[in-house]
């Protein structure tokens, strides 16, 4: 098949333009796997950020709404009625008002916040126990 100069000639032409295919076919696909990968990389690193956000806002206005929880009356109401056989020495209000009261306060932020499914107040000298829930 090879027998002549010209046969030899065309032969080795046809190896060098494949295997000159073959290497800058081979350059180009890792290239462009590469650049495919560094996109997605940073579009899912975007996406990320932006839940990342929105997680965060959730979370401190959760945060904020214990905070304000935590200072309201029926706190340190029912904490000072539970001490006293469940009557509050300031103001005589029992417990059970002041577990009213602090529903209330759960209903009014519940309905300003559709996402709550529920809020609770444990105490912790009782190992966690549930004292009030809305």
């Amino acid at each position: 098949m090879c027998n002549t100069l010209r046969s030899k000639i065309v032969f080795l032409a046809c190896c060098v333009a494949l295997v000159t295919s073959i290497l800058i076919g081979g350059i180009n696909y890792t290239r462009t796997v590469q650049t495919t990968t560094d996109a997605a990389i940073d579009g899912l690193a975007g996406e990320t950020r932006l839940i990342a956000l929105k997680f965060k806002d959730g979370y401190d206005v959760m945060r904020n709404d214990a905070s304000i929880v935590a200072y309201t009356p029926p706190i340190n109401g029912l904490i000072r009625s539970m001490a006293n056989g469940d009557i509050d020495p300031q103001d005589g209000s029992t417990t059970t008002l002041w577990r009213t009261r602090l529903e209330t306060i759960f209903i009014s932020i519940m309905s300003d916040r559709p996402h709550y499914t529920q809020m609770r107040y444990i105490g912790i000298a009782d190992e966690g126990l549930e004292l009030v829930r809305v």
